[in-house]
C-alpha cells in the first residue's frame, strides 16, 4: 500500500513538474532526458512525501493564476492562507493530542497487563509452592502415621514380651526355688507296652516323665487317628494315605469357573458404576458451560451500557476474558492437583496391597514347603511304625533275657556298684541345680526348628555368660553401665536423641552463615563481571554515540540554513517588484528557473 501511494506521489510529481512548471532541463543538463517516475521516487521518501503532496496542491504557474479567473481579487491577501494554515496547525495539534492520549492509554494498558501477567505468574507460582509444601505435609503426616502404628505395634509387643518374660521367669524361680525333696511324684498305671508277666503292675514316675509318657501317647493316638480316617469330617484339612506312603489332599476349594465369574460380576459393576459417574461429571459440565454462556451474556450487556466507545469496549471485554480464562486456569490446576493427589494415594495402596498380596503368596510358598515336610515326616513315621509293636516286643524280650543272664553272672559287681552309686543321683541333682538354668530354658514353639533360647530374647547384660557380643558392643557406644537396670535403656535412648537434636539445632545456624558467605561471594563476582561488562560496552557505544551527535549537528545546521533560505524566499515572494513581474503577461513565457523561484500559491 505505501508502494502505491509513493509510486501516484511520483507520478504527479512528473506530471506537475513537466505538464504545470513546464521544466526542462537547462546548464550543463541541457542534452540530458526527462527524468522519469523512478528518479522521483527517490526524492518522494519519509517525510519529504508530505511536502511534495503540499506543493503539488498548492503551487502552481504564474500563467494558470494568471488565466483563473478573479485570482488576484480572491487571494489578493494572505489571510485566507494564514487562516487555513492556522486551522491546519490546530488540527495537527488536536490530533498530536489525541495521539499522546492513545498513546498513554496505550501505555497504561501494556502496565496493566504487565501487571495482570507478573500476577498470574506470582499466583502460579505460589500455587506450585503450595501444592508442594501440601503433599509434603501429607507425605510427613502418612509417614508419622506410619511411625506410630509400627511404634504401637511395637510397644504392645515389648508390653507383651515383658508379660512372657515375667511369666516365665516367675515359673523358673518357682522351679529353681523348689528342692529335690519337694519333687512332685505320680503314681504309674499299667502301659500297653508292659509285660502282662514279667512287667511292673504300678510304680512312681516324676513330672518330667509323666509329661513325656502323656505327649508319647498324644503323638502316636493322633498318628493311629490319621491311618484310621478320624478326620474325615474336618474341612480344612483333609488327606487321603495311599498305599505308598503318599497324602493327598482332598479339602475342597473354590472352582475356578466360580472364582471367574465372581471377577467378571465386579468387572461388571466397576464398568457400571464408572459409566455412572462419568455421565453424571458430563451433565456437571454441561450445566457449567450453559452458565458461563449466561453469565458472558449478561457481562457483555453491562460492558455495552457502561462502554458507548468501541475501543474502550474491546478493551473491557478483552480484561473480562482474561479474568475468565486466570479464574478458568486456577479452577484447573485446584483439579489437577487433587486428581494428582488422589493418582498418588492410589499408587500408595497400590503398591501397599501388591506388598501384602506378596507376603500372602511368600506365606503360601513357605506354607506349601511346610506341608511338604510335613508330609515326608509323616510317611516316614508311618513306615517307621508299621511293625513297631512286634519289633518292641521282640527287643524287650531281649533286653530281659539279657538284663537277667547279666544279672545272674555279675550279682557280686552290681552290689558293688550300687554301693558305689549310692547318693550319686542326689549328687547329680545338686550340681544340676547349681547350673545358670537361663542357658537351658526356650521359648514354647510348636516347629522345634524354630525354637528360641530365653537368653536370645533378654537384654539383661550383668551376667557374662548371658551377654551377647553385639549387645555389649551397643551398650558400651551408648555409655550404659553394667550396674543400671535395664528398664532405663529406653530413656538412656532418648536422652541421647535429644542431644543429637540439639547439638543439629545449635550446628544449623553455622552451615547457613557459611551458604550466606557463599553467596555473598557469588554476589560480589557477580557485580564485578557487571560493572566489566558495563565498561565494555560504553567504550564500544562511546565512539558511536559521539559519531551520531557530530552528524545530528551537521544536520542541524543544514536544517537551520534551509528555513533561513525559506524565509527569504517567502519574503521576495511578497514584494513589489515580484507581482509587478507576475503581471507581464503571457507574451513573454518564464523560464523554468523563473518558474521554480517565483511560485503562486
Amino acid at each position: 500500500m505505501a508502494a502505491k501511494q509513493d509510486q501516484d506521489i511520483a507520478e504527479k510529481l512528473q506530471a506537475w513538474a513537466v505538464q504545470e512548471m513546464l521544466f526542462t532541463p537547462q546548464g550543463i543538463h541541457a542534452n540530458s532526458p526527462i527524468p522519469k517516475v523512478e528518479h522521483y521516487k527517490e526524492i518522494c521518501k519519509g517525510p519529504q512525501k508530505d511536502i511534495w503532496k503540499f506543493i503539488i496542491e498548492n503551487v502552481h504557474s504564474a500563467q494558470k493564476g494568471a488565466k483563473t479567473k478573479s485570482y488576484k481579487v480572491k487571494y489578493k491577501s494572505d489571510d485566507k492562507l494564514d487562516e487555513r494554515r492556522q486551522n491546519l496547525l490546530d488540527k495537527r495539534a488536536q490530533l498530536t493530542g489525541e495521539v499522546t492520549a492513545a498513546l498513554k492509554d496505550i501505555s497504561h494498558l501494556e502496565n496493566d497487563l504487565g501487571r495482570l501477567e507478573q500476577e498470574m505468574l506470582d499466583t502460579d507460582k505460589d500455587c506450585q509452592v503450595k501444592t508442594a509444601s501440601v503433599s509434603n505435609t501429607r507425605r510427613r503426616c502418612a509417614l508419622l502415621k506410619t511411625y506410630s502404628a509400627q511404634c504401637d505395634l511395637m510397644a504392645r509387643e515389648f508390653e507383651e514380651y515383658a508379660s512372657q518374660m515375667t511369666k516365665k521367669m516367675t515359673v523358673i524361680t518357682k522351679r529353681a526355688k523348689k528342692s529335690t525333696e519337694n519333687e512332685e511324684f505320680y503314681s504309674r498305671k499299667k502301659s500297653s507296652t508292659d509285660d502282662d508277666q514279667g512287667g511292673v503292675n504300678a510304680g512312681l514316675e516324676s513330672k518330667c516323665s509323666r509329661d513325656v509318657r502323656k505327649t508319647c501317647e498324644y503323638v502316636g493316638k493322633f498318628l493311629l487317628g490319621a491311618l484310621q480316617g478320624e478326620f474325615g469330617t474336618d474341612k480344612n484339612v483333609l488327606f487321603k494315605y495311599e498305599n505308598s506312603g503318599e497324602l493327598t489332599d482332598l479339602s475342597s476349594s473354590p472352582s475356578l469357573l466360580q472364582s471367574v465369574h465372581q471377577l467378571l460380576e465386579e468387572n461388571r459393576m466397576s464398568q457400571v458404576r464408572r459409566f455412572i459417574e462419568t455421565e453424571k461429571y458430563l451433565n456437571s459440565a454441561w450445566r457449567n458451560n450453559q452458565l458461563l454462556e449466561e453469565l458472558n451474556t449478561k457481562i457483555d450487556g453491562h460492558l455495552k451500557k457502561l462502554f458507548r466507545n468501541s475501543r474502550d469496549l474491546n478493551l473491557a471485554r478483552s480484561l473480562v476474558d482474561l479474568e475468565v480464562e486466570l479464574a478458568a486456569k486456577r479452577a484447573e490446576l485446584q483439579c489437577l492437583s487433587q486428581e494428582a493427589n488422589l493418582l498418588r494415594e492410589n499408587i500408595a495402596d497400590a503398591l501397599r496391597e501388591k506388598e501384602i498380596l506378596f507376603v500372602k503368596y511368600q506365606k503360601i510358598q513357605d506354607f506349601k514347603e511346610i506341608a511338604n515336610k510335613k508330609q515326608e515326616l509323616i510317611q516316614v513315621i508311618v513306615r517307621q511304625n508299621m511293625n513297631a509293636r512286634s519289633r518292641l516286643e521282640s527287643q524287650r524280650e531281649e533286653i530281659f533275657r539279657y538284663i537277667k543272664k547279666s544279672s545272674e553272672s555279675h550279682h557280686m559287681e552290681a552290689r558293688l556298684l550300687k554301693e558305689d552309686l549310692h547318693g550319686f543321683v542326689n549328687k547329680e541333682v545338686d550340681k544340676f541345680a547349681s547350673l545358670d538354668l537361663p542357658q537351658l530354658l526356650f521359648c514354647d514353639s510348636s516347629d522345634r526348628a524354630l525354637k528360641v533360647a530365653v537368653t536370645d530374647m533378654s537384654i539383661h547384660q550383668t551376667g557374662a555368660l548371658t551377654a551377647r557380643e553385639a549387645m555389649n558392643q551397643v551398650l558400651h557406644r551408648l555409655d550404659f553401665k553394667a550396674f543400671q537396670a535395664p528398664e532405663l535403656l529406653v530413656w538412656s535412648c532418648i536422652e541421647l536423641k535429644r542431644k543429637i537434636q540439639k547439638l543439629q539445632k545449635l550446628s544449623a545456624p553455622l552451615k547457613i552463615h557459611d551458604q550466606d558467605g557463599e553467596s555473598i561471594k557469588q554476589i560480589a563476582g557477580l557485580c564485578e563481571r557487571v560493572k566489566d561488562q558495563d565498561k565494555a560496552l560504553l567504550e564500544r557505544t562511546l565512539p558511536v554515540l559521539q559519531q551520531r551527535l557530530h552528524k545530528t549537528g551537521a544536520a542541524l545546521t543544514d536544517c537551520s540554513m534551509v528555513s533561513e533560505r525559506i524565509q527569504e524566499w517567502q519574503v521576495g515572494t511578497t514584494s513589489p517588484a515580484y507581482r509587478a513581474l507576475g503581471q507581464s503577461g503571457p507574451e513573454h513565457p518564464p523560464t523554468v528557473a523563473h518558474q521554480v523561484d517565483r511560485p503562486v500559491y
